[in-house]
């Protein structure tokens, strides 16, 4: 198992018989990944491949037969140096016309000086569990995934106690424990 330091969820692997809250957390990892974008600074800290830094969303997918120069090219090597403008000659050299004009129509504010990760559904860019939950309920596989449909929300909705919207909930998703559901279990 690889090891890797304290808060690199993203890195983590599953690891040996793992709890239900640390699967669970691990299955969106994906998801949490895709929903992240750069706010470009420096770009010292961002690897031009897979990673989302460029507008519209377009990621860079790693070249197969890569060397490792190129593998540990950073956005900060397609800058002028000492400022903040896009090398172009060398950025259509290095890339196909399509990669290229994504990598130049990328705006470089000189406000932003530092890399920093920006959440994409959160006006201030901060991450959050509501927006995340939201956006893994609304991802068509796993309502499917777990034959969720949608009428639940409301239940959730509607002005009733809270006891009493989860005791709908529970009925409604066959959670209630019942007699014959207890049988079931054995």
């Amino acid at each position: 198992m690889k090891k890797t330091s304290p808060g690199h969820y993203l890195a983590a692997s599953p690891g040996h018989n793992p709890s239900f809250v640390w699967r669970s957390l691990w299955n969106v990892k994906d998801v949490i990944r895709s929903s992240f974008k750069w706010s470009l600074g420096d770009g010292a800290n961002i690897y031009v491949w897979d990673q989302s830094w460029i507008c519209n969303n377009h990621v860079i997918p790693r070249p197969v037969n890569m060397n490792s120069v190129m593998a540990a090219m950073k956005v900060s090597d397609l800058l002028h140096p000492n400022s903040k403008e896009w090398h172009t000659k060398n950025i259509y050299i290095l890339f196909d016309n399509n990669s290229a004009n994504h990598i130049c129509g990328t705006p470089l504010f000189a406000s932003v000086q530092h890399d920093r990760p920006v959440w994409k559904f959160e006006k201030q860019g901060t991450y959050s569990v509501r927006s995340a939950y939201r956006k893994i309920i609304d991802m068509n596989q796993i309502v499917e995934q777990h034959g969720m449909n949608r009428n639940w929300i409301q239940i959730w909705r509607c002005k009733a106690p809270p006891r009493i919207k989860s005791f709908l909930w529970r009925v409604t998703r066959g959670f209630l424990l019942s007699r014959v559901r207890l049988q079931a279990r054995g």
